[in-house]
């Protein structure tokens, strides 16, 4: 692998990248509870303070997944031009709407029936007869803007960014505009309000599922995938222990600046959320100590054979997973109803575990039922039994048992 390749992000990556994000907005799904006691008691020799520095550990990952989204929509289109110099168009709306767009809108649609007995008392009591013009608007209002679940704001956020991919992909191959879409989000992110409130001025609120608090992540990922050695010159110069120590610090001023948030009255959502600068400091860290450790993931993850699983049994689910593991952890926590270390750890396994084992086994019975795994967000192919995690492993020992017997 030459100094350039080495920069620049591969199939495996990308697919390593999904699975760690998909992992670990599971684990910060489970840790939510003690958050939510260290916001109250502010005790730091507690397992909620543990529980906050991993909260703000994996505030990459929601962006990670909108980077994604920009890459590989751009790498998809890039691989169309057949002149070697030809620049790509835009795609051709009709057909990018016709087959992008179902594949976001059709799970969500579908997920959000599934989830909205959440909402029947709400439902009940809109003014259905009496002003249904009234009653549409708040029902459509909590389907496309607040969502039927707490995680389906992703997939509104990502609905809007495939609706406007087509406008703007050629335009993201300028730095100057990625630069524009990054100070437009840094005005409505904290502490901006802060600032502007010194001389009198305040922001109108930006509700979290509007695309402007994570538009630059998904234009970084477009010019990224129009400039694949974009990062080269900075990554050349720092190593890779330079790397970790500006993410250690970025992570540091992330909990520093989530307590100083509470102390002054914030509430939770505001502290430990998405809409702060540092929060884009720290995946920009996070993203520079990825890349100087690919060579690693490379040698030892993407071509050890022991990990292929990951690409085949995981990274394929990761939506599917999104989708459905807020229920897997209804079912874990009214079964452990305590706070101790044990129940931290054991609803983390039980979560994780427990949903990658319902989408096999859901994939599984699905198997052929094409409509009904699209519908659902399941990949197209059906799952083989040797992409799960351990089946090599399992039929290697079946293997050197059975020539022992025949020695």
């Amino acid at each position: 692998m030459n100094s350039s390749d080495s920069y620049q992000l591969s199939r495996r990556d990308c697919d390593f990248l999904r699975v760690v994000a998909s992992v670990l907005v599971i684990v910060t799904h489970c840790v939510h509870t003690w958050v939510v006691d260290f916001y109250n008691l502010r005790s730091f020799w507690s397992l909620g303070f543990f529980a906050t520095i991993v909260d703000q550990c994996v505030r990459f990952t929601v962006p990670v997944f909108f980077f994604l989204s920009g890459f590989g929509l751009t790498s998809q289109l890039l691989k169309g031009p057949k002149a070697p110099n030809a620049l790509p168009g835009p795609p051709k709306l009709s057909v990018f709407y016709r087959t992008r767009l179902p594949k976001i809108v059709v799970p969500f649609l579908v997920w959000s029936a599934i989830t909205s007995y959440r909402h029947m008392a709400y439902f009940r009591e809109l003014p259905w007869r009496s002003a249904p013009e009234t009653a549409v608007w708040h029902f459509l209002k909590l389907l496309f803007v607040y969502g039927f679940d707490y995680q389906y704001y992703f997939l509104i956020i990502l609905f809007q960014f495939y609706l406007i991919f087509p406008f703007i992909c050629r335009w993201m191959r300028r730095g100057w505009v990625v630069g524009l879409v990054f100070l437009t989000q840094l005005i409505f992110m904290m502490p901006s309000d802060d600032l502007l409130g010194l001389i009198g001025w305040h922001l109108p609120a930006v509700g979290s599922s509007l695309f402007v608090l994570y538009g630059f992540y998904f234009c970084i990922g477009i010019y990224a995938a129009w400039h694949p050695d974009f990062l080269a010159g900075i990554l050349g110069r720092l190593s890779r222990s330079q790397a970790l120590i500006f993410w250690l610090g970025s992570l540091a001023l992330l909990v520093a600046e989530f307590y100083v948030n509470i102390q002054r009255g914030k509430g939770l959502d505001n502290s430990d959320h998405f809409n702060r600068w540092a929060v884009i400091l720290y995946c920009i860290a996070s993203f520079v100590l990825f890349m100087k450790s690919k060579d690693w993931l490379s040698a030892h993850v993407h071509k050890n054979p022991h990990w292929n699983f990951l690409y085949a049994g995981m990274a394929p689910f990761t939506f599917f997973i999104y989708l459905v593991h807020t229920n897997v952890l209804r079912w874990v926590t009214a079964l452990c109803g305590d706070v101790t270390v044990w129940d931290f750890a054991n609803r983390i396994f039980l979560v994780v575990a427990g949903s990658y084992v319902l989408t096999w086994v859901i994939q599984w019975l699905l198997k052929n039922c094409p409509s009904f795994r699209y519908a659902l967000g399941l990949p197209k192919e059906p799952l083989r039994l040797a992409d799960l995690p351990g089946y090599s492993l399992l039929t290697k020992s079946r293997g050197t048992s059975e020539n022992l017997t025949k020695e």
